[in-house]
């Protein structure tokens, strides 16, 4: 009696377990190009992704374009609002790659993903109002005015750290 449950048993885990083992992994691109379609997350800037005055526009879209042909699929672009929703988006699966302008310096999840190769070098740069304001030429002379970056990024950290060292500086 006990050998016959044990034989359904095991007839029951092998017929449950044996697909599964034996199933080929597919690479993630396989999967896109079954599906016949890649996913780009994107932000909505002039220098990624735009609705142009007929269509869609931006670098990071033409070069989103141009991969999805020469993998032989459509690109689809989807837009997430927030910087700092890039990449928990592309964590979740709601995208394959971000055309997004990221930088392996950014400091949220940029240990969680691989970064393709560079194509693109931004020098960073502080632009100011010129009024009657002189030329900031160092970190304390931002510090009578009115600073915007974009939170979640990298640049966000350094403005964080070079603020908190200013007002340490001022205390002491």
């Amino acid at each position: 009696m006990i050998s016959g449950i044990f034989g359904a048993v095991l007839a029951l885990l092998i017929l449950i377990v044996y697909p599964i083992v034996s199933q080929k992994s597919v690479t993630q691109l396989e999967q896109i190009k079954d599906r016949g379609f890649i996913r780009f997350l994107t932000l909505n800037s002039a220098s990624t992704y735009y609705q142009g005055v007929n269509q869609a526009s931006g670098f990071e879209y033409q070069l989103g374009l141009l991969f999805a042909q020469s993998i032989g699929v459509e690109a689809q672009f989807i837009t997430v609002s927030n910087f700092a929703d890039l990449y928990p988006e592309l964590l979740f699966g709601s995208g394959d790659i971000t055309a997004a302008g990221l930088s392996i310096n950014e400091p949220s999840l940029s240990h969680a993903v691989v970064y393709g190769p560079r194509y693109h070098e931004v020098k960073n740069q502080v632009l100011y109002r010129k009024g009657n304001v002189d030329r900031p030429r160092t970190i304390d002379d931002l510090s009578a005015g009115k600073l915007a970056v974009i939170g979640g990024t990298s640049r966000a950290e350094i403005t964080t750290r070079a603020s908190r060292a200013i007002s340490e500086a001022v205390l002491d």
